[in-house]
Order: C-alpha cells, then structure tokens, then sequence
C-alpha cells in the first residue's frame, strides 16, 4: 500500500510539473526574431544546399550541390556593401562565381575572368534576409534545443520557390517540379533572439521525367561584425575609392584617421603630411615638400631627384644596384634614410 502511494504522488508530482511548464509562443518568439533582424548593420549568410534528381526507374541519379555566401555591411545605411560567392558543381565540374557590390558597380570575377558591371541592385540584401512568410508560414510548434529556440513550421511550395529565387536569382530548373504536400521548415532563433539557422527538405516529382530531393540550411552568423573580403578594384579595370580596403596592403579609414592623431595632417585619399615628408599609403610612396617622390616601397626603390623632373639617380635597394641616372649625385645614405622613414610610417600601421 505503501509503495502504491509513493507511485501515485510521483505521477502527480509529474503532472503537476508538466503542467506548470513555460508555454513557449512560436509565433511571438518569430515575430520578435524578425523585428531584430532587420535592425542589423551586417550580417553573413551561408547557404548549403544539396540537390538529388532521379531520371527514372532505368536511369542513374544526378547530384549537384551548391554553396552560397551572402556577406552585408551597412545594410541599413544609404551606402551598402555587399558581398556574394556561389559555388556550383556539376558532372564534376565546379564553378565559383564572386560579386562585390558598391559605389554604384557590381565587381564580377567568375572562374578568374573578371569584370565590372554598371549598377547595382541593393534590393537583393533585403531579399536575401527578409524572412517574414507573413500568412504563409504555419507554426506547428516551437520547443528548447539546448540555447537555441526550434520553431517548426511548415510554408507552401510556391513561397519556397520565392524563397530560392532570392537565394539564387533563378529557379528554372525546378519549375517543372510538383508537390502537393507543404515545405517542412525549421527556424532556430539562437539566445540572444536572433535567427541563426534555418533548414529545409522536400521530394518533388516531375511526370515521366522523375523525382528531385532537395535539403537546405541557411546559417546566419557574424551579426553586426560581418566584413567583406578584400579586393582590388584596378584588377577588374576599376579605381580605388577612397575609405575602403582594396588588399591587404591598402589602408583602413581608422587608421587614416590614427595617422592624423599622430600629428599627420591629412591631404588627401591616402596621402599624408608629417611636417618633414609626405607619404601616400595607396601607392606606397614617399615625397619630398616639392612634391618629388624620394622612395617606391613597392620596387623597393630609391629614387633622389635633387627637385622636381625626372630623376637624377634611382638605386634598387632589393639589387643594390644603380637602375638609371647619373650614379655620382646619389647619396646611398641619404636614400636610405629616405626608406626608413618611409617604413617607420607605414610599418607601424600597414602590414608590410
């Protein structure tokens, strides 16, 4: 009777408890994740997808996956830039194709040819991270996975189509594909009520041809401290702007701006003033007051002018060797005291 009792209490004692447990609201928790979202200032999204088609009973399968990186910074400022690189295999081939976004152009480099395009369109960010199905989207339930919230929910086939073409731009190669049954779909919003995780899987059937398999995970990651790689803008026949990093040479705007707190008065896109030298950090040049440049950091040059015009003598530090001019008026110290100075500028903020 005894141990009958302590069995009774127990399964009480667990009723009770499942009872009282927190209620987790999917479509509040999902609502609020959104609003956070379309705050950010960058973001990196990474898209894995793998794509399974069958061409019938007696013929074999073809798989092709694909990789997808989208990367924004100041996506909600007037001036954004975005960063995307698709890589698509097929038959054993692969293609990468890498597109850089800002002032106005769109900077291609697909396979290594590389290219600018004129215009750019700043919606595909919006595109990219506007998660909201609105009506569409049917919560089933939401539940704890260790920090993480997983919302588990389902969306038609048709939003799923929109949903791809805004990671892809094209969904030609599935339009011919049927469903009746709706998308499974799981969001996972992480503890700090951002969306970190979103994945997906579905079978489609297309008559007389065969079926297609198709698996998802969207991965957003890096919020607010997301960056786009570096790049050359003259490589793609471009110009360097002002402010940005085009390589791993170039300078970063703060530290311009840590050049000026040292006393460097600023005179322009990367060019600066000491007191005694000016010295351009986009080129990698150090000037004399007259404006003649007195070292090339890139040859790894001394070039002593004695004033303005061509120059008088140019010493190759990397040959130690007179390249051109007349070899009696060059000062080797003075051309190296020239190199130091410039390195003792540029060192301490460039990676040399």
């Amino acid at each position: 009777m005894r141990k009958l009792t302590i069995i009774c209490l127990s399964l009480l004692l667990g009723m009770t408890m499942f009872g009282c447990s927190e209620s987790l609201d999917g479509k509040a928790i999902y609502q609020d994740a959104l609003a956070k979202m379309s705050e950010l200032d960058s973001i990196k999204m990474e898209m894995v997808m793998d794509l399974d088609i069958g061409l019938g009973e007696n013929e074999s399968s073809l798989s092709i996956p694909m990789n997808i990186t989208f990367i924004g910074e100041d996506i909600n400022s007037d001036d954004p830039r975005l960063y995307t690189e698709t890589t698509v295999e097929f038959m054993g081939v692969s293609s990468t194709n890498k597109q850089w976004m800002q002032d106005g152009l769109t900077y291609s480099d697909s396979d290594g040819e590389k290219e600018i395009l004129e215009g750019v369109d700043f919606g595909e960010a919006e595109e990219v991270l506007n998660l909201d199905f609105g009506t569409d989207l049917t919560i089933n339930n939401a539940v704890k996975e260790g920090d993480n919230i997983k919302i588990e929910a389902t969306i038609p086939y048709e939003t799923f189509k929109d949903l791809l073409a805004n990671s892809m731009g094209d969904t030609s190669s599935i339009e011919d594909f049927e469903t009746d049954d709706p998308i499974a779909i799981n969001i996972f919003v992480d503890s700090d009520g951002y969306i970190s995780q979103m994945d997906l899987n579905m079978e489609l059937t297309m008559a007389e041809v065969g079926t297609m398999a198709l698996d998802a995970t969207y991965t957003y990651s890096d919020i607010n401290e997301a960056s786009i790689p570096d790049f050359d803008p003259v490589e793609f026949g471009g110009l360097y702007q002002s402010g940005y990093v085009y390589g791993d040479y170039d300078l970063k705007i703060e530290d311009a701006n840590a050049l000026i707190a040292l006393g460097f008065e600023d005179m322009g896109d990367y060019v600066y003033f000491d007191g005694e030298y000016y010295i351009d950090l986009e080129y990698k040049q150090l000037y004399n007051q007259d404006g003649s440049i007195i070292y090339d950091w890139e040859f790894d040059q001394g070039l002593y002018y004695g004033g303005s015009g061509d120059p008088k003598c140019v010493y190759d530090f990397t040959l130690e060797y007179y390249t051109s001019g007349d070899e009696s008026v060059c000062d080797i110290p003075t051309l190296q005291s020239y190199r130091d100075a410039y390195n003792e500028i540029a060192a301490s903020i460039l990676d040399l």
